[in-house]
């Protein structure tokens, strides 16, 4: 397919993204839970894990599935990967592609195993995380990057995009979980840069993490950043939405984006669970407030607010990515 926004809005139904990273390396690998690198770890030391990962989303009916870069960053990794031979960006560029050959390999393992399959041949996003991550310190879920300035927030986020940019086997960009405006902006900036210079463009989608139905985590109007797209000439947006956020806030958030977008953009959105995260010890709990639950008819209601990329974050799995591709059957 012409894999465009307006060919995204045509689709019957919503292309099935994957799921939560963490709740499959908490059983695969679980030291990577507790280092600084996180899924960078595993990449370094275990790479067939990710894979093996990434094939567990594809056989539950994954058509994207999303790299293990979130948290594979040049600064993390030259912080804390020294020990595994990380010292040099060059190094660093070689993991960013490795994640990349993760993912491919699920993907040609899957095809080669099912050669008459219906279905089409699942694509690689590079998924672009936050600072915030780098700084593990919740921030992904404030957008408080302290004194951070825009000039080193380009810095930061140059070696990993101009990588993918040039990686053949990316088929689009995910910059996802974005709690920042001028990160995001910052990051459509250096976008735009580098696709003039390299002569490479990708589609790619912008999600970001959201405080309140009609504000991200620094409490920037999810408008403003709606008015912000409208006036670039960013050809290659194929979506816009959230994740990283609750199960229960989802309807309001698209009721929000879809007032803003008026139909002329597709949505997206991948959701945690539903349960509580708690940001100083680092664990999930159950949220008995909450129907923490996937269901066929709210991922209906999902397509007909205008979603055309769907999945699930954090504490979903294989399971959840099941239920939705066998919702839209």
């Amino acid at each position: 397919m012409a894999f465009t926004a307006t060919s995204l809005r045509q689709l019957s139904k919503p292309l099935i993204l994957d799921g939560g990273l963490g709740s499959e390396l908490e059983l695969l690998h679980p030291p990577a839970m507790h280092h600084k690198l996180w899924s960078g770890l595993t990449l370094i030391l275990q790479p067939e894990i990710i894979t093996r990962i990434h094939y567990s989303y594809i056989a539950a009916g994954s058509d994207i599935v999303t790299t293990s870069s979130y948290q594979a960053l040049e600064l993390g990794l030259l912080e804390h990967g020294a020990d595994f031979g990380i010292d040099t960006p060059q190094k660093c560029a070689v993991i960013f592609d490795k994640s990349i050959a993760c993912a491919v390999a699920a993907v040609d393992q899957w095809v080669g195993e099912n050669p008459d399959t219906p279905r089409m041949r699942p694509l690689v996003a590079a998924a672009i995380g936050p600072y915030g991550a780098y700084l593990a310190n919740g921030a992904e879920y404030t957008g408080d990057y302290g004194s951070v300035t825009a000039a080193e927030l380009k810095r930061f986020h140059a070696l990993r995009l101009v990588t993918f940019l040039n990686n053949r086997d990316v088929d689009l960009l995910a910059f996802e979980t974005f709690p920042n405006v001028v990160e995001f902006k910052v990051c459509m900036e250096l976008l735009e840069e580098m696709t003039q210079a390299l002569g490479v463009s990708k589609p790619f989608y912008v999600s970001f993490n959201y405080r309140s139905p009609t504000q991200i985590c620094d409490g920037t109007p999810i408008a403003e950043v709606v008015s912000y797209l409208a006036k670039k000439p960013l050809v290659s947006l194929i979506a816009i939405g959230g994740n990283c956020v609750s199960l229960a806030m989802v309807p309001a958030l698209l009721q929000s984006l879809k007032g803003l977008v008026g139909g002329t953009l597709p949505l997206l959105v991948y959701p945690n669970s539903g349960e509580i995260y708690d940001g100083t010890t680092k664990e999930w709990h159950e949220n008995d407030d909450k129907d923490c639950k996937f269901t066929k008819e709210g991922l209906n209601a999902w397509y007909d607010a205008g979603v055309r990329l769907v999945g699930g974050c954090c504490r979903t799995g294989p399971k959840d990515i099941r239920l939705m591709r066998e919702s839209f059957e």
